[in-house]
């Protein structure tokens, strides 16, 4: 049986984000064509239930200067549009906030779009959005909470263990595991290179359950290491994927917890 749910839609005021964008790129607005790459208005709008413990997403919509007091009908009117098609309402960027709790942070491009954006801006992009996802989130006085996806700690951690071959101290969570002696701390260390290079152990045949039951208290070391790398760390920075938990920091978010998903309730995590 499936559920249909009804979206409201509500209009926050118009946003100028010319030049958050712009910062984010490196570009200027001194070119005539990067003028009339960029000649659109940005509105912000949520859709979703009205009530508090409804889920909600809030969207940044790029719309045409012609078609400025073009009201969207229609939730999906933003939503289904192609991004590549600039004649008409085109998502670009989302988040979602239910309850307390602010979650899913998107940035919608297409690969020339990003390489037109310099590669960048997924955080100034999104911050505007995550500023009314915090004042939907606090509107009954709860301390509002995000709850971020990892994405790209897989890699990262593969990197921080060829660094480690090559005598490079790129991740100090990493080196305080190589450096421990004992046997159960070894096999922290060795399960924790299986779930990273998908590679099993000696003596396995697969990297299952036990593989990543094993390496789950190195791996949240780890999590915590590449969720707190603040843009400064030149060194490890460049290696992170933008996303909730980048977005988040830049609004001064404290980390309190690491939840570890194991293999058995989400494989695909494993494999980014």
């Amino acid at each position: 049986m499936s559920k249909t749910t009804c979206f409201e839609k509500t209009n926050y005021p118009l946003y100028n984000l010319e030049k958050i964008i712009y910062h984010a790129s490196g570009n200027s607005l001194s070119s005539n064509s990067t003028k009339n790459d960029f000649q659109h208005q940005y509105r912000i709008v949520m859709i979703g239930g009205k009530e508090y413990d409804d889920l909600k997403q809030i969207r940044l919509v790029r719309m045409l200067n012609d078609d400025s007091k073009q009201v969207i009908t229609t939730a999906a009117a933003a939503a289904d549009t192609d991004i590549g098609n600039s004649n008409s309402p085109t998502t670009m960027a989302s988040i979602c906030v239910k309850r307390n709790i602010i979650f899913g942070s998107r940035l919608y491009a297409t690969p020339a779009q990003e390489q037109e954006q310099g590669g960048g801006g997924y955080v100034k992009t999104t911050l505007p959005l995550l500023e009314k996802a915090l004042l939907e989130a606090s509107r009954e006085g709860d301390q509002p909470q995000g709850l971020a996806a990892l994405n790209g700690l897989s890699r990262y951690v593969r990197n921080a263990l060829q660094q480690q071959q090559q005598e490079e101290q790129f991740s100090p969570a990493l080196e305080l595991w190589r450096n421990r002696d004992h046997d159960a701390e070894q096999v922290v260390l060795e399960a924790i290179t299986s779930v990273a290079t998908q590679i099993p152990r000696k003596g396995h045949s697969v990297v299952g359950i036990g593989t990543y039951s094993d390496a789950r208290i190195g791996w949240t070391d780890l999590a915590k290491e590449y969720a707190t790398i603040s843009e400064t760390d030149e060194t490890r920075y460049p290696f992170v994927q933008q996303g909730d938990a980048t977005l988040f920091q830049a609004k001064g978010a404290l980390l309190v917890n690491i939840e570890y998903i194991g293999f058995d309730e989400n494989p695909d995590y494993w494999k980014d």
